[in-house]
């Protein structure tokens, strides 16, 4: 799998990343998108992995789904709750080695992940789908 740092730049503005209605608020999940035109002929379609997550005030974020700490996906199998309620805060956590970062801004908030963000990915939504900007 291309990691999907090197796919940004053929995630085009107005790709459709899913249905408005598939994240409710204080609600995130993975969603996985084709790029069919990232790709020379004959070469396998790849793929690029967002974190879509609405926050409680109805805001959208959607970020590349890879853990600025150790640049594995955040969730090591499908079904993974990525926000987690820690009290006085929920944050978003890597499964991998448990790392914070904050739903809203992406920045990381465990020592080991203090200064690095999750990469953001600037969306709307429009006529009932996320789309990218």
């Amino acid at each position: 799998m291309v990691d999907g740092l090197y796919l940004l730049p053929h995630l085009r503005s107005g790709t459709v990343v899913c249905e408005a209605s598939l994240v409710a608020a204080g609600q995130a999940r993975s969603v996985k998108i084709a790029l069919p035109h990232a790709v020379a002929a004959g070469d396998d379609v790849p793929v690029i992995d967002l974190l879509v997550l609405r926050l409680d005030d109805g805001a959208l974020r959607v970020y590349l789904n890879r853990c600025a700490h150790f640049g594995l996906p955040l969730n090591a199998r499908d079904g993974y709750e990525f926000l987690n309620d820690e009290g006085d805060q929920v944050v978003l956590r890597c499964q991998h080695h448990y790392m914070d970062f904050c739903p809203a801004t992406g920045e990381g908030l465990s020592f080991e992940c203090r200064g690095d963000a999750l990469t953001d990915i600037p969306v709307a939504e429009r006529d009932g789908q996320i789309v990218t900007l």
